[in-house]
């Protein structure tokens, strides 16, 4: 049995004696210890589908401070937009973010759920897909994508645009009647 195995079971023993849960006798443990506890846009990326190493790069670990106030990430994508580098995009329930680190900044922009015209996805393979978005226009194909991070968000995006859509239309049309 490997160290880690052997805490995790001695962690899970430990809240079945206790009755308390797994995440809150690690967090306490984690205090003890001195060691930081995870911030809740790295809990939400890990949630969305981000793996472990993508977690620690410096697009992730900068995009929190871009959510506003009670703003929460509903999808998020990372992969290699052709010509330009890696870059990550992620969804929040009022608009869609795309942020790519540069070597002297951090390319950010934002766009809201109307201001998309299409996305899709093209699977490549089991674990690898693609994605096709288009914002205000400007063109992005996201290659070398997590497949099920990549179907969750273009889900996601597709049925909140929708949403939104709905929402403009009975707006126009009942400002028009």
């Amino acid at each position: 049995m490997s160290s880690i195995a052997y805490i995790t079971s001695g962690l899970q023993h430990m809240s079945v004696l206790r009755g308390s849960s797994l995440s809150a006798i690690t967090s306490r443990r984690k205090k003890y210890l001195g060691l930081k506890e995870e911030n809740s846009t790295s809990k939400e990326l890990a949630e969305v589908g981000l793996s472990y190493p993508q977690l620690n790069l410096q697009e992730s670990k900068h995009i929190g401070q871009y959510l506003k106030e009670g703003e929460h990430i509903r999808g998020a994508v990372r992969g290699t937009i052709k010509g330009t580098g890696i870059a990550l995009i992620v969804a929040t329930e009022s608009r869609v973010m795309y942020l790519q680190e540069t070597p002297r900044a951090y390319n950010f922009r934002e766009y809201a759920y109307g201001a998309i015209d299409s996305i899709s996805i093209r699977s490549a393979s089991r674990l690898l897909s693609s994605i096709s978005i288009c914002m205000n226009g400007q063109p992005y194909e996201l290659i070398y994508v997590a497949t099920r991070p990549a179907e969750r968000f273009v889900t996601y995006v597709k049925s909140h645009k929708r949403l939104v859509d709905n929402f403009l239309r009975r707006r126009v049309k009942g400002a028009i009647v």
